[in-house]
C-alpha cells in the first residue's frame, strides 16, 4: 500500500502539486487495476507557492504544528508535507498505532527490528536531510516494510 501511494505522490509532485492531507481516509483501493490510489484533492496546492493551512492533526508535519502555534494561516506547499505523513501512515500500518504514542509507551509491544525501521523512516523524513521528494521516499519504502536487506531486517 505505502508503495503504491508513494508512487501517487511521486507523479502529483512531478505535476507540481502537494496534496496536503494525506491520511487513510484518502487512500482508495482500486481493485480491477489492483492498486491503491489518493483521493480528495480539495486541500492540494501548487507545489512551492503558499496556501492556507490545511491539515489532519495525526498526520501534520512538523513545520504545519510549528505555523499553527505562531498563530500562522499560511503555509509552503511542499512535497515534503506529503512525506511526513506518509511516514506516519506507514508506521500505523506497520504497527497499528499511531507513532508517537508507538515511539513513546508502546516500544516494547512491537518486535524491535519493526519499531527501529519505522522511528528511523520518520527520522529521516523529519530532518529533512534524506529524502529530497517523495520519490527518494518511494526507494527507502521497501527497507521500511523490510523487502530488502535493511533496517527492518535487523
Amino acid at each position: 500500500m505505502i508503495h503504491h501511494i508513494a508512487e501517487r505522490l511521486y507523479d502529483l509532485h512531478t505535476a507540481g502539486y502537494v496534496h496536503r492531507d494525506l491520511k487513510p481516509g484518502n487512500v482508495m483501493w482500486l481493485p480491477r487495476q489492483n492498486r491503491w490510489t489518493l483521493i480528495d484533492f480539495g486541500s492540494a496546492a501548487p507545489l512551492g507557492e503558499q496556501a492556507r493551512m490545511s491539515y489532519s492533526l495525526a498526520y501534520a508535519a512538523p513545520e504545519i504544528i510549528h505555523a499553527v502555534r505562531a498563530g500562522e494561516d499560511m503555509v509552503t506547499a511542499s512535497d515534503k508535507l506529503d512525506a511526513w505523513s506518509l511516514g506516519v501512515m506507514a508506521v500505523e500500518l506497520l504497527t497499528n498505532k499511531p507513532p508517537f504514542n508507538l515511539l513513546v509507551d508502546g516500544k516494547e509491544k512491537v518486535c524491535v527490528p519493526l519499531c527501529t525501521a519505522a522511528a528511523c523512516l520518520l527520522s529521516h523524513v523529519s530532518t529533512r536531510s534524506t529524502f529530497q521528494s517523495s520519490a527518494e521516499l518511494l526507494c527507502e519504502d521497501d527497507v521500511v516494510v523490510g523487502t530488502t536487506t535493511g533496517a527492518a531486517q535487523g
